[in-house]
């Protein structure tokens, strides 16, 4: 299972609105940032999920959204007995994103943990370790919604655009020992058929599958602090425009995570410094101290946060024939139809921004 990003990412968006329930403990946080970069941003977690787990290394743009990845790094997880792995970087299909196996460390409730980031340039940072909290409630009816509503561009154009809401019920009305802090994530998988030209061997071109991630403009948050026995329903965890994306089968999956009151602070923080829609990888207009340092530089501003988080989660999916849209078989082959005039992600799906051929598990 992916990690948390993924807030790229995996690199890209939770795109949500400030929202406030009855306990005035949940919230929906938003980033806008002033334009700026060259920042290193780490972006991830150890989670008690089976399987691969993802980093995000990039350095913030200095006039894009998007990230500069960054490659070349040696990255190594560090666990409270002794135990250590490094991560594998996946190259450049995928720049900027590191892998952990899970063959020597693994996510374990009541664990600590610390990254080490070795950058090619010999420079070295860290993380303060953080003891993996239990999870206080589970994830217990994934729901999802279509709403057409007015979208304005440019300040001028208004149009109508249908979106997809994903809301969930969650219940911690369990006894708690301890206080608890949960972030919700969500990850889209969406499946990418490239065009299939007639050969005389008759090859069918692999398809992709490419990831989006829309906890990486947002972070939805629930302040467990005074240890509050409640049901959440109905708490909206995306908002996505519907668009060809949604043409073949479309997964959404949310990840509810228990992290620590530190982590909660840290976007907490960013809430209070952020207010319109940005990304994280953009440069804040104040410094947010996370809980990154260079070993050699301690002043050096490093954005991001790496925490240890226990994880549970649910997907849904989505076919074409669930969306109450239209689209146009752009990838489909039609007859004299030259292959210039399809578009790039038809003739190579790998061109689009974090797809590979690797089919998920779940998929």
């Amino acid at each position: 299972m992916k990690s948390n990003l993924i807030m790229s990412t995996r690199i890209g968006g939770i795109l949500m609105l400030l929202t406030l329930f009855t306990t005035s403990c949940v919230q929906r946080i938003n980033f806008d940032i002033i334009r700026g970069g060259g920042q290193l941003i780490i972006n991830g977690s150890i989670t008690d999920e089976v399987g691969e787990q993802e980093l995000q290394l990039g350095f913030t743009a200095f006039s894009a959204r998007i990230p500069e990845p960054v490659m070349g790094a040696t990255v190594t997880i560090f666990d409270d007995q002794g135990n250590s792995e490094q991560y594998f970087e996946v190259g450049r299909s995928r720049p900027g994103i590191y892998i952990l196996a899970g063959e020597v460390v693994t996510g374990e409730i009541g664990r600590t943990y610390f990254l080490e980031i070795v950058m090619a340039d010999g420079r070295t940072y860290r993380s303060i370790p953080e003891k993996m909290p239990e999870q206080p409630g589970n994830i217990q009816n994934l729901d999802y919604n279509f709403s057409v509503e007015e979208v304005v561009s440019d300040a001028i154009i208004v149009s109508e655009e249908t979106f997809i809401n994903v809301t969930l019920d969650a219940d911690f009305s369990g006894e708690h020992k301890e206080p608890y802090f949960v972030r919700w994530d969500v990850e889209e998988v969406y499946l990418l058929t490239p065009t299939d030209f007639p050969d005389p061997f008759g090859n069918i071109p692999p398809p992709c599958f490419v990831y989006v991630y829309t906890s990486a403009g947002s972070i939805n948050l629930f302040d467990g602090g005074d240890r509050p026995r409640v049901r959440l329903e109905g708490l909206q965890v995306a908002r996505q425009e519907v668009d060809i994306t949604f043409l073949e089968k479309h997964y959404f999956t949310v990840f509810q995570r228990s992290i620590t009151r530190e982590a909660h602070e840290y976007w907490k923080k960013v809430d209070q410094l952020l207010s319109n829609a940005g990304t994280i990888f953009d440069i804040p207009p104040a410094p947010i101290p996370g809980n990154i340092y260079n070993v050699d530089d301690p002043e050096e501003e490093v954005l991001g946060y790496f925490g240890a988080a226990s994880t549970t989660l649910e997907r849904f999916r989505t076919f074409r024939s669930d969306i109450p849209l239209q689209f146009v078989l752009e990838c489909e082959y039609t007859p004299n139809k030259r292959r210039s005039e399809y578009p790039m992600r038809c003739l190579d799906c790998l061109s689009v921004r974090n797809s590979t051929h690797e089919r998920p598990d779940f998929f």
